[in-house]
């Protein structure tokens, strides 16, 4: 049961500063030599600036913003891995972060030993990583490579030793950056299990994520960045509405026609993609609209009406030259005259800008 009132983090005026270099520097004597005579010249950026909130005992605490929002900085530095510039963060109790995965391994140590130096990191005992060391290993289901050093693994097997050990105990508070499953499909399921069940738990969680259907599924409350300032606090579906809306209104247009049509059209990946019809419509029946690939898989997505546009943005990143399509389906969705909107499939592929 969640305790009321119950600060476990406290974030007061937090901001974070980064120095960049205005001209390229090539290597550690020329470095060297502008720094002794002082010809290094820097922009400053802040990352972050002047955040402040709570997060209460056993809130799931969303992070929403657009890329380079400063959603990780702030994370990184709620987890200790770097000091802020200005402000306060106090926080109450023992805390995992998974961020990057993998990151704090020595590719020159085997797993095992990798297990010992990780759980350091995070604050694990010798005597409780020897007592957790074969779930750990079971979990990852790396038992066959656990003694080979880390630099002959897959990306895969690194991620999910280290998905293993942050999970093994049950902390407090912890800190997620796209990281609800791992490795191949039957990893992944078994790792949402994991993570479902610690979710379940009284557990204090700070979520980020692209997938704004996750945060609204997640988290009960949220914060909006935007270039390193807080635009909004409060429940999780008042900042994701409203962050959806501002997302719509000022995203790249991708396709825009006057009715949806077959022929191929090139969509660039991770962007919007907008439909224009001739008349204004409005939302049908639920399910009504899919995005898939060329195998029939379906890809989450979230999408919005607005007059007479459809805007529908992926969930994740697309593969670039991938073939894919949308698919309305016949007779949901309607005119405001309530008149059905025929069946239409509009098949794009994807590209990079």
């Amino acid at each position: 049961m969640k305790i009321v009132g119950e600060v476990v983090i406290n974030v007061e005026n937090v901001g974070m500063q980064y120095n960049l270099n205005k001209e390229k520097v090539d290597n550690l004597k020329e470095y060297v030599i502008k720094f002794l005579k002082r010809e290094l010249k820097y922009n400053k950026f802040w990352a972050v600036k002047g955040v402040s909130f709570q997060v209460e005992k056993g809130d799931k605490f969303g992070i929403v913003g657009l890329n380079g929002a400063g959603k990780s900085t702030l994370l990184k530095m709620i987890s200790g891995v770097i000091k802020p510039t200005e402000g306060n963060i106090e926080i109450v109790g023992n805390i995992v972060p998974l961020l990057e995965l993998g990151s704090g391994f020595d590719p020159e140590y085997t797993g095992r030993e990798n297990i010992y130096l990780k759980g350091s990191m995070l604050g694990y005992s010798k005597e409780y990583l020897d007592e957790k060391m074969e779930e750990i290993i079971d979990f990852s289901e790396i038992d066959e490579f656990i003694d080979i050093p880390l630099k002959n693994y897959s990306t895969g097997m690194t991620s999910r030793l280290a998905f293993s050990i942050a999970t093994t105990v049950r902390p407090k508070i912890m800190i997620l950056d796209e990281v609800l499953s791992v490795g191949d499909a039957k990893f992944k399921e078994k790792s949402e299990e994991r993570m479902k069940s610690m979710l379940d738990e009284d557990v204090t969680v700070l979520y980020v994520s692209h997938g704004i259907a996750s945060v609204r599924e997640v988290c009960d409350k949220a914060i909006w960045l935007e270039n390193g300032h807080m635009v909004m606090q409060g429940p999780v579906d008042d900042v994701c509405d409203k962050y959806e809306e501002w997302v719509f209104s000022n995203e790249k247009v991708i396709i825009t026609q006057s009715e949806p049509a077959k022929e191929q059209i090139k969509v660039p990946v991770d962007q919007v993609i907008s439909i224009s019809f001739n008349e204004f419509i409005k939302e049908g029946e639920s399910f009504w609209i899919d995005l898939m690939d060329s195998a029939g898989e379906k890809f989450p997505i979230t999408k919005i009406i607005k007059d007479n546009k459809l805007f529908i943005k992926p969930e994740k990143e697309l593969e670039n030259g991938t073939d894919y399509r949308v698919l309305l389906h016949t007779g949901c969705v309607t005119d405001l005259k309530d008149n059905m909107i025929s069946h239409y499939v509009i098949p794009f592929t994807t590209i990079t800008e």
